[in-house]
């Protein structure tokens, strides 16, 4: 089934970013237009920015030159309509179940929301990312590969209209890793959340994404935009997987 994303003005806008660290130029004058709902993968070699990026977008850095808009007003900090799951397993608040968790930020958004009513939402979003009979599990009775699911169903949570993901399975088994992969991509397709994805795994960037962003190492720019219009569901041994992935694979490394 292909899923096609209808043409709408831009939910992300970027206008000539540059960012550098004391003398050390990280991203040099990157423009790009996300579409609301698209599943946008971010690849490149290590040290070119990507993660950089995503904190630029999410207002956890401001950038040197250039701006940012989402859904029309300049990005100027953190906002929790653009929520950041990150690679790490310990983002999770520890003295704080599963399903307490889920509910905080809920609570925060929504303070006259009864509990009974946060606490069927919570569930419903536990149900989703397959953590049913876990949600009063702690943080340290859980999996890396749960932990990440939680911190998914948290982002969800929080009413955002972007997840910002910073390699979010890089540290897992191949296994969960694929897991993960079919539960973020069920979460997109019931959604349609916009989504921006940095990941080093040329095969998990062409099964999630509806376009590629190839990053140039040396130039600090964008090298390259990929629509992938592959037929979902995908897998490496579907027609046109294994010419995308050497497409991409050659410009990583040009």
């Amino acid at each position: 089934m292909n899923i096609i994303v209808e043409k709408t003005p831009a939910k992300l806008k970027i206008e000539n970013l540059t960012k550098s660290y004391e003398t050390v130029n990280i991203l040099n004058n990157i423009s790009l237009n996300v579409n609301e709902g698209e599943f946008v993968c971010i690849l490149g070699p290590s040290g070119c920015g990507k993660s950089t990026f995503l904190r630029l977008i999410a207002g956890f850095e401001k950038p040197d030159s250039g701006h940012i808009y989402f859904d029309g007003e300049k990005i100027r900090g953190p906002g929790r309509e653009r929520i950041m799951v990150f690679q790490d397993f310990d983002q999770l608040f520890p003295w704080k179940t599963v399903l307490q968790n889920i509910i905080f930020p809920m609570k925060i958004n929504a303070k006259n929301k009864k509990d009974d009513a946060l606490r069927e939402t919570a569930m419903k979003l536990i149900n989703s990312v397959n953590l049913n009979g876990y949600e009063d599990y702690f943080p340290h009775q859980l999996s890396g590969g749960m932990k990440q699911r939680a911190a998914l169903a948290r982002a969800l949570a929080s009413d955002s209209k972007m997840l910002l993901l910073d390699e979010p399975f890089g540290s897992l088994d191949a296994q969960t890793k694929e897991i993960l992969q079919q539960t973020i991509y069920k979460i997109w397709q019931e959604t349609k959340i916009t989504m921006l994805f940095v990941t080093h795994d040329i095969q998990e960037a062409i099964i999630l994404s509806s376009r590629i962003i190839i990053m140039d190492g040396n130039r600090r720019c964008i090298k390259k935009i990929l629509t992938n219009s592959l037929d979902w569901p995908r897998t490496p041994s579907c027609a046109g997987f294994g010419s995308l992935w050497q497409d991409v694979y050659s410009l990583i490394k040009a």
